[in-house]
């Protein structure tokens, strides 16, 4: 049996409110799952080994600093 086959028994034994909220969430994996334009686009700054001097500076003085503490929403 396939997936699809095997979604379509389940869903035959859901009230259709559950049937509906399983579609949503498929909706919302679709919409995780495809890559956007933008993905693509940083993706390929990612990979590009250029050095980036800067940037490199900017991480050596953010890991000196040591440990950060996790940001807490009630202290904002």
């Amino acid at each position: 049996m396939s997936a699809v086959e095997e979604l379509a028994q389940i869903c035959a034994t859901l009230p259709a409110q559950k049937v509906e909220e399983l579609v949503d969430f498929a909706r919302f994996l679709q919409t995780r799952t495809a890559e956007s334009p933008d993905d693509a686009a940083w993706e390929k700054i990612i990979a590009d080994p250029k050095p980036r001097p800067k940037f490199q500076a900017f991480m050596e003085a953010a890991l000196a600093e040591g440990p950060s503490e996790p940001l807490n929403p009630d202290k904002l």
